[in-house]
């Protein structure tokens, strides 16, 4: 296959990582692959990650191109729009596999208004007469829906949003679970200070719970007294602020902030950690990177038992019911406190396990079908624009009968659900 692939590709991208093992495994497979970066101007500042395929700048790519030279496109929908600028341009462009990163994009809609004037006006018609959602997930439905409409198949990486995908997509949707980089396993390495050192890395924002972990720690008097708290990644200095004020009501030590970090330091942090918190409320991601790292790492974790957390194997991470309540992690903090061999065992248990279900390998053998079904799809799709693009110009309203015709062409072009990939 000839895949255009379009994603985010700079250091700082957790998806452009992803990309990055995905293209490289593709490309083993005999596959021809190409990459659209998709970032606005001012992402594009970070530095590149180092590659070894065809990469196209933003803006300046040719979608004439898009027909003749590609068999399929690819779309990484994330939700930070400065990474994702360009999906959009591209979605519209033409029928391309969506990978749906986060289970709600309202954060990329909101950059996409400000440069897609007409989006409103379409989000306000969606869904469509006739059309009905799943109730049963609790999510926002109409971005996803919406994006999974203008695709020719899509791939969701937990159980908790796939319904709304395959509601409205048109071609085949696949649920398996995310890749991502090893980073090996990360030895303890304690700091010499005696401290219980609990780490939460990523972009620290309040999804992320970090003020939970905080509470948390000031549930007992020991950890109070020598509970440490790291938090590694990019944060806003408001938060930062707020956050440091909150440790110091507490009784906390000041919490430590590193700022954004390179491999190799974020390796050293978790090496001093006793706990890594991957905690999400809600659960607004597909899966997460920083699971997937801190799971190869084989430090102890504690998550949330919701989503794609709730499918790791019970004993291998400490799971916890979701909500702001600090006593459910307090006792998880003070168990590892107890035993921390225990602790250690398991994590260990947990990296074994990752290496298998987060492989390349594993992730390519469902891609790959996905995309020879969504080709197929692709010129019952085509033709569905094509004649609604027609009937704009004549113009035909959206809710006038004559719309029901192209309609019935995406139906027709559709495929089921594809089995699950998560086993």
């Amino acid at each position: 296959m000839r895949i255009l692939w379009g994603t985010p590709y700079n250091v700082k991208s957790a998806i452009a990582r992803y990309s990055r093992m995905v293209t490289r495994a593709l490309v083993a497979d005999g596959h021809t692959v190409e990459i659209l970066r998709l970032e606005d101007k001012t992402a594009l500042d970070h530095d590149i990650l180092d590659h070894n395929l065809p990469v196209h700048p933003p803006y300046t790519f040719d979608f004439a191109r898009l027909r003749h030279d590609y068999d399929v496109c690819v779309i990484n929908y994330g939700d930070y729009f400065p990474f994702h600028a360009g999906a959009l341009d591209l979605a519209a462009a033409t029928p391309a596999v969506a990978v749906f990163h986060d289970a709600n994009l309202e954060g990329f809609l909101g950059g996409a208004r400000q440069i897609h004037p007409k989006l409103d006006a379409l989000l306000n018609r969606w869904p469509p007469p006739g059309l009905t959602l799943p109730e049963k997930c609790t999510l926002p439905k109409q971005d996803l829906s919406f994006f999974a409409a203008l695709a020719s198949g899509c791939v969701v990486h937990g159980s908790h949003y796939v319904d709304d995908v395959v509601a409205t997509c048109p071609g085949p949707t696949v649920q398996m679970p995310l890749c991502y980089p090893d980073v090996g396993a990360v030895p303890p390495a304690p700091d010499g200070s005696g401290a219980f050192i609990v780490t939460c890395f990523g972009m620290i924002n309040p999804n992320k719970q970090p003020e939970r972990i905080l509470r948390a720690l000031a549930v007992d008097p020991k950890l109070r007294t020598h509970g440490r708290m790291h938090f590694v990644g990019a944060i806003d200095e408001g938060y930062r602020t707020r956050l440091a004020a909150l440790a110091a009501d507490l009784g906390l030590a000041a919490p430590e902030f590193t700022g954004w970090v390179d491999d190799a330091h974020l390796c050293a942090s978790l090496a001093q950690a006793h706990l890594v918190c991957c905690l999400r409320h809600p659960m607004t991601e597909g899966h997460s990177a920083s699971i997937i790292t801190a799971l190869y790492a084989a430090r102890p974790i504690v998550v949330n038992d919701v989503g794609s957390y709730a499918e790791i194997p019970d004993g291998l991470v400490h799971k916890i019911e979701a909500g702001d309540a600090p006593a459910p992690l307090a006792a998880v903090m003070a168990e590892i406190a107890r035993d921390p061999q225990a602790a250690e065992a398991a994590a260990a248990g947990a990296a074994a396990w990752a290496r298998v279900r987060y492989s390349a390998a594993s992730y390519v053998g469902g891609l790959i079908p996905l995309l020879e079904a969504a080709i197929t799809c692709r010129p019952g799709l085509e033709a569905g624009r094509g004649m609604a693009r027609h009937l704009t110009n004549l113009g035909v309203t959206f809710d006038d009968s004559a719309t029901g015709l192209p309609r019935k062409f995406l139906a027709c072009a559709g495929r089921p659900l594809m089995p699950p990939m998560s086993e």
